[in-house]
């Protein structure tokens, strides 16, 4: 679903090259970064897109397959 965002909402994106095409991820500022061993868990939290998720601090995170996610959007723009 497409929904408006709220005015005075902080918005960035995130640009990846796929390809000759290049990609444009919408998200919210990030509030802190913060350095992991990378554990990540390939089967709990999987579907078109996502290659799996992670627990930092507590939070469970889903880690993006931005290729796969790409071909998920717009299967035909990125073959």
């Amino acid at each position: 679903d497409i929904v408006p965002l709220t005015p005075g909402e902080q918005q960035e994106i995130i640009v990846f090259k796929e390809g000759d095409r290049e990609l444009g991820l919408m998200v919210t500022p990030p509030l802190d970064t913060v350095e992991v061993l990378f554990d990540m868990d390939e089967s709990t939290l999987t579907k078109p897109g996502i290659s799996g998720s992670m627990i930092i601090r507590d939070h469970t995170t889903l880690i993006i397959d931005v290729s796969e996610l790409a071909r998920a959007i717009t299967p035909e723009g990125f073959d």
